[in-house]
Parts: structure tokens; sequence; C-alpha cells
């Protein structure tokens, strides 16, 4: 019911709050819109062509520099757009050819890492820009810049979403995502990239479809070996139990088709494998347990 009241005076801060100073309004008005729409879709609908055309305006004018890679619109507007997907489904995909570009760019974000020796000092390296520091064994110090990865986590989101929600329509995106995901199994630094990298690995296969069967095929042997190392390497059980999940999931979707004979005796190694690991920790807990232990 309240739709109409707010919708309106969102979509003018999106017209005309355009100075600099007013990015972050305007980043809140395009996450309100799209909240408030996965609300009400059938109401705004009718709104998304020029809603879209907004925000493709804003992606445009960072395109062409003249908005700055910190601008939080764009941060905000990439964690929107899977709502949008949501709400419009298969409407959505003519505006994949203007999203994906900012969304991938984001995914692949590096952070910056340094490794300083017990004598050097970290005062250049303040706290408050975002570094966080541990201590290694060897008493050197490894640090990361934490601020672009909130972002780089978002963005991959963002992708897992787009090929849930759009299926097949998302057919030409699979192979360059896929080859994007895999790698990104490997980011050991934060579960919040790993975990949608895994997640969304069956839907890649499912989206594939749009293309044909070689196309499904072609993208399951390129993330196959690093979806399988995942299995073998991954160290936070909780991701391990995604990675596993997103396994299963795509040998659901690929049926007989998922393995040669010699893989699959490299699949059920790996799987015994973590399955005794399972069993060797719960009686190692059992143990502690009748001993009195914690």
């Amino acid at each position: 019911p309240h739709y109409e009241r707010f919708i309106p005076r969102l979509k003018y801060l999106l017209e005309n709050a355009v100075q600099t100073e007013h990015r972050q309004l305007r980043g809140k008005a395009i996450e309100c819109i799209t909240i408030i729409g996965t609300a009400a879709p059938e109401k705004l609908r009718p709104d998304a062509e020029p809603i879209m055309g907004l925000l493709l305006k804003i992606l445009q004018d960072s395109a062409s520099g003249e908005m700055d890679s910190s601008d939080p619109q764009i941060s905000l507007m990439v964690e929107s757009f899977p709502r949008m997907a949501a709400i419009l489904g298969v409407q959505f995909v003519p505006y994949l050819n203007f999203v994906m570009p900012i969304t991938m760019k984001m995914a692949q974000l590096q952070p910056d890492v340094v490794l300083l020796d017990c004598e050097e000092t970290k005062e250049h390296y303040d706290e408050k820009d975002g570094w966080q520091f541990v201590t290694l064994a060897d008493q050197q110090k490894f640090g990361i810049k934490t601020s672009g990865l909130q972002e780089k986590s978002s963005a991959c989101e963002t992708l897992t979403s787009f090929t849930r929600e759009l299926k097949e329509g998302f057919a030409d995106y699979a192979a360059p995502v896929a080859s994007l995901m895999k790698k990104l199994l490997k980011f050991y630094f934060d579960d919040d990239v790993r975990v949608p990298a895994a997640e969304c690995m069956p839907y890649l296969l499912a989206s594939a479809k749009g293309n044909g069967e070689e196309a499904v095929r072609a993208v399951w042997d390129d993330v196959m070996p690093d979806l399988l190392f995942a299995c073998q390497h991954e160290p936070e059980r909780p991701v391990l139990s995604i990675i596993l999940a997103a396994l299963s999931d795509c040998i659901d979707t690929l049926g007989n088709l998922a393995f040669s004979a010699p893989q699959m005796e490299g699949v059920v190694k790996i799987l015994l494998e973590r399955l005794n690991e399972h069993v060797e920790r719960r009686q190692d807990r059992e143990q502690q347990k009748n001993r009195g232990g914690p």
C-alpha cells in the first residue's frame, strides 16, 4: 500500500540528487527501490524500464570517468541487480550486456597485501584504511587491506544470483563466469568469496544448457579440476560442506556424463579421504568427552 508513496520520491532522488556529495544518498535510494520492489514485484515491473534506465546512466557515467571507482553508488547498485533480476526474470536478460562488465570487474578485484619482516613497522599501513595484520610463525607480519573484500564478495554473490534467477538466459555468460569463479575457489583471504564461487557451479551448468550440451560439457571440463581440488584442500569445514553440496548438484545436473571411469576413481578417493577425516574427528571428540575434556 505504500509503494505509490515512496517509489516516486526515490525516483526523484535518482534523477535530481546528482551532486558528488549525494552519491551515498542515491546509492541508498537504489537499494530502497529494489527492496520495496521485492515486496511488491507486480507494482515495480511497470516502472522497471525507467528505473533501469537511470541505473544504466549511472554506470555509463562511471565508465566514462565521470565517477571514481570508490563511488558508493556502484557497489550498492551491483548488490541491487540480483533483486531486479528476481523481479523481472527473463526480462532482465537484455540488461546483462550493461551490468556484467562492472560486476565482473568488481569480482576480479585483488586485495592489497604486504609481508613485513619483524624489524619493519606497520606505520604506513593504518587500520583506519582497512589494513589488518597477523603474525606468522617466523614473526613475519602478513597484512591485507580488507576494504575491497566486501565489494568483491558482493559481486560474486550477484553473479551467483544471476545464474540462479536467469537460468538459460545467462547462457552467453556461463563460460566466462565459470573461468573466473573456478579461480576464486582458492581465494583463501575470504570465505564469503569462496562460498558463492562454489554455489554457482551447478547453476552455471544449468545456464550453459541454453547454448547446447557441448557448451555444458565445455563449462564442466573447465571447472571440474578446480572444484575437485577445492573438495580435497578446502581448509574451512563450513565452506567444504558447501563445496561438496555443489559437487553433488553438478553430478545431478550432468548424470552419467559427469565423469569418466578414471575420473570417478579419483573423485571416490577424495570423498573417502574427507569422510575418513570426519570419522577421525568424531572419534577424537568422543575420546576427549570420555576423558572429561572440553
